[in-house]
């Protein structure tokens, strides 16, 4: 299996594992909506895991023709300037909520930095 081929297999569970646990929150909060919000904060983990990895996906898919060592390079180079970025202007929103899905972006960006690093 090529490298790019490891990446899109890894970004695929990646997006239904995370489509499950958003799945699975959407169920829960009609039967219990404040217990499930009170523990919600694998939801913001799973919601930048499943946004992040369906633009990354499509990025790959529309990149058809590229070099693979080439564009995996691109890709490593978009992930750590997203992670520095985030380490240069840490989230400060006044809402906590904001500020959380920040730092679950921030996670999934570095994640993606040691996917790509261990292909």
């Amino acid at each position: 299996m090529s490298k790019l081929e490891a990446l899109k297999t890894k970004i695929q569970n990646t997006i239904e594992s995370a489509t499950d646990r958003l799945d699975k929150f959407a169920a829960d909060m009609k039967s219990d909506p404040l217990y499930t919000m009170a523990w919600a904060d694998s939801v913001f983990d799973a919601a930048a895991q499943a946004s992040i990895c369906r633009k990354l996906h499509a990025s790959i898919l529309a990149n058809p023709q590229a070099q693979e060592d080439e564009l995996i390079a691109k890709l490593h180079k978009a992930c750590v300037e997203r992670v520095l970025g985030f380490a240069r202007n840490p989230p400060s929103s006044t809402s906590q909520a904001s500020n959380r899905a920040d730092i679950a972006e921030a996670k999934v960006y570095a994640d993606l930095v040691e996917v790509i690093d261990w292909l």
